[in-house]
């Protein structure tokens, strides 16, 4: 059952995820399909307190990825013309088995 949901939302990226280059340290690429989204003011409450949000430069992104893939705060992507860095970084599981990681980024 976990292994079928993780191929499931594998083939969702493949299908429906922008192919996107994350760089760490400003020289290793980490090739990943990834689906983005604006984070909206709501979703950082979510994730960040109100002095947090306040350093946010808008419009920060929400960004999913394969669980198996291995992103880390500091790691940054250049996406339609601007760059932005991961914030912070949860990974969704079942169990023991990591079926997506969620980067929120500015």
């Amino acid at each position: 059952m976990r292994l079928r949901i993780v191929r499931h939302l594998d083939a969702l990226l493949k299908h429906y995820g922008r192919d996107v280059t994350f760089k760490r340290g400003g020289t290793l690429d980490i090739p990943v399909k990834a689906l983005i989204a604006p984070l909206d003011p709501a979703q950082m409450h979510t994730y960040f307190d109100d002095a947090e949000v306040a350093m946010f430069t808008r419009p920060a992104l929400i960004v999913t990825v394969s669980g198996s893939v291995s992103l880390q705060v500091n790691d940054t992507l250049l996406y339609e013309g601007r760059t932005y860095m991961v914030k912070k970084t949860t990974v969704r599981t079942l169990g023991n088995t990591a079926v997506a990681r969620t980067l929120l980024m500015d």
